[in-house]
Order: structure tokens, then sequence, then C-alpha cells
């Protein structure tokens, strides 16, 4: 751990440090913005040297990934709380692509997966290994039982693709609330409903 600077308020060990960083590129994001927040204004809120920083994260890049990622985490809590009185498995996966899709590209945080901050890094950032695996995350957290709907490793990769791409063409063309739920039971319910069915049919059947 480095002990230079901290404001001569010294962290126990590097977890610490690590954490203080973090807490510290947020406030930096709500008082610069994520696109003006860098190594130089983060060691300044810290009060350390860029030097003690890169000891921790070798890169903006990954100071501003971390970040988001812890961000991303409390995402998956909020929308875990805005769909609990939901119970039907098509609404829950529903209602989970519009919340997603109002709420990611404004939230400063999770921005900060994308680094640039831009829109279009944001669509193409979402199906990448750490955009599939943030998708596999939030199936995990939905309340849905998987298992009674014959849903094994290979069903939820694929309905996760189906997620994740939808997902990218709502933020790409946004839409108002009621024209996406309009353009999602057009399209991607009857997707949605032949995945589920063929699953349990599956399951049923012993087949999975």
């Amino acid at each position: 751990m480095r002990t230079h600077g901290w404001s001569s308020d010294l962290p126990q060990d590097d977890a610490e440090a690590r954490r203080r960083i973090i807490a510290a590129t947020r406030r930096c994001v709500d008082r610069l913005g994520p696109e003006k927040t860098g190594l130089a204004s983060v060691a300044a809120e810290v009060g350390v040297s860029r030097p003690t920083i890169y000891h921790y994260f070798p890169s903006t890049e990954a100071l501003l990934r971390e970040t988001g990622v812890e961000a991303a985490a409390e995402f998956l809590d909020r929308l875990a709380a805005h769909l609990v009185l939901l119970e039907d498995p098509l609404e829950i996966l529903l209602e989970s692509l519009i919340y997603s899709a109002e709420h990611l590209p404004v939230d400063p945080y999770v921005s900060l997966l994308l680094v640039t901050g831009h829109t279009e890094s944001f669509v193409r950032s979402i199906t990448t290994p750490l955009g599939r695996a943030a998708g596999l995350a939030l199936l995990a957290r939905l309340p849905i039982d998987w298992p009674a709907l014959g849903a094994d490793s290979g069903s939820l990769d694929e309905l996760n693709e189906l997620m994740l791409r939808t997902l990218q063409s709502l933020i790409l063309e946004p839409l108002g609330r009621p024209e996406m739920r309009a353009y999602l039971d057009r399209w991607i319910r009857p997707a949605l409903l032949a995945h589920l069915e063929l699953g349990t049919a599956r399951h049923r059947q012993g087949w999975g």
C-alpha cells in the first residue's frame, strides 16, 4: 500500500485504498461529468499523486471501468426493486428491457463502463464479454424460476443475446415508454414467449 499523501488519513490496506479511490472517482463524476473525470482530478480529490493512483489502477480506463462495474451492481439492485411486484415471466422480461433502456443511458456511473460516455460506444459495448456477463447477471437476479421454465445455461445464453440486442436497438433509437411498450409487445413478446415455451416443453419431455 502506498502511504504518501491521502490528506493525512492513510487507508488501512489496499482494499480500503481502492474503495476510497472509486468513491473519489464518483465525486469527480458528480462535479465534472464523466468526460472530464481522469486520473489527475481523481488524484487531487483523494489527496495523492497520479503514480499512487497508477499503483492501484493501471490506466484511466481501468479506473473508470471498475467504478462503472460497481455502479452496475447498484443498478441491478434498483431494477430488482422495480420488478418486485411482477410475477409473470414475460412481463418481468419486458419491463426489465424498458427500465434498462430508460435508465442505463443516463446513469452517470454506469456510463463509465463506456469510458467515453458516447451513446454509440455504449451500444457497441452491450454485446462485449463484459456486457454479456452483465446481462447474465441481470437474468439471474430477475424474480423468475428458470428451472421451472426448462431454462439451462444454453437457453439463458440465447435469451441473453436477444435481450441485449433488443436493448441495443432501444438505446440507439430511443422511444417513449408507450411506443417502446407497443414495439416490444408486437415484436419481442412473441419471440420471448416462443423461447420460454420451447424450454418448458423440452424440460417436460426430458430433452434438456
